[in-house]
């Protein structure tokens, strides 16, 4: 059974600046880039995949903190057109609470509401 406090090899650092390694050494061995260029070469790559996984991270954060706004204001102008139509139907003389008119004019009381 897999721990699930270990985690998949393509998640860790070690993992990524091995294959950044591998992938220098083979532009090396195919004469693409100079040897000596291989450890600077390969530094340089770490960085810039690290570098775009802090951007992925931080674009991830910034599109949750939206759709929980979203979430809050969408609930919260449902609850204020609630609360609007209910003050407007009172208005009118059409709301009610529990079956009695919540206008008590005395037209309504007169017909027993």
């Amino acid at each position: 059974m897999s721990d699930p406090a270990i985690k998949p090899g393509f998640k860790t650092t070690e993992f990524w600046t091995t294959i950044i390694k591998i992938a220098a050494s083979l532009l090396a061995l195919f004469g693409l880039i100079n040897i000596e260029h291989v450890d600077a070469i390969s530094a340089h790559l770490l960085n810039a995949v690290l570098g775009l996984v802090v951007v992925l991270a931080n674009m991830k954060t910034v599109s949750d903190y939206i759709k929980s706004r979203e979430t809050v204001k969408v609930a919260n102008t449902q609850a204020l057109t609630a609360r609007s139509n209910a003050d407007t139907a009172v208005a009118n003389g059409n709301g009610s609470v529990n079956g009695c008119c919540v206008c008590r004019c005395p037209c309504h009381k007169k017909n027993g509401a």
